[in-house]
């Protein structure tokens, strides 16, 4: 079977993402820079996962831990320009189809990794650098139950760092 080019299946999961969620104002220009984070970010995993064969048209059809970052791509892109409904609507989405919950608002590098993924809970106010690599049930969040500060509440994840699985990392701390 002769295989799709990456960049068209990348481009039709954003699409599809977008015309699910009724946004039709995205340029040319817009995806083509999604596409670019979402395909580092499909690169890496197919590096650090050996279950996914390095197959990339493979990952990206069948990972619903890529597709939460891909839908979180899309949504901090909505997020940056201000579109905060439309952001927040695409991140519900993603967690209701993938378990992963990750905040539009949150900050994450190139190359990030989420390999399995459910449970996993990115909050508003984390960064996160680049070529991070995190498991399942992984928790970033803030310290607070409720009545949490506006502010800065959530860790700070450095370059190059990997999150084994059930971990939970709580409160405006750094990592790595």
């Amino acid at each position: 079977m002769n295989k799709m080019p990456i960049s068209f299946i990348i481009n039709g999961l954003i699409f599809n993402i977008l015309y699910e969620n009724k946004i039709f104002y995205l340029t040319d220009g817009d995806i083509n820079l999604i596409n670019r984070l979402c395909y580092d970010d499909l690169y890496a995993l197919s590096e650090k996962d050996p279950a996914g064969r390095q197959d990339l048209n493979y990952i990206a059809i069948t990972y619903s831990s890529y597709f939460a970052v891909l839908s979180y791509r899309i949504s901090h892109f909505l997020y940056d320009k201000g579109l905060f409904l439309d952001a927040k609507i695409i991140s519900e989405n993603a967690k209701i189809k993938t378990g992963i919950e990750i905040h539009p608002a949150a900050i994450i590098g190139k190359r990030f990794v989420v390999d399995h993924g459910t449970g996993t809970v990115i909050g508003e106010t984390s960064i996160i650098g680049e070529d991070c690599y995190i498991l399942q049930s992984v928790i970033i969040g803030s310290s607070g139950i409720a009545n949490n500060p506006i502010g800065k509440r959530h860790p700070v994840i450095g370059n190059n760092v990997e999150i084994g699985a059930f971990v939970n990392l709580l409160g405006n701390i750094k990592i790595g």
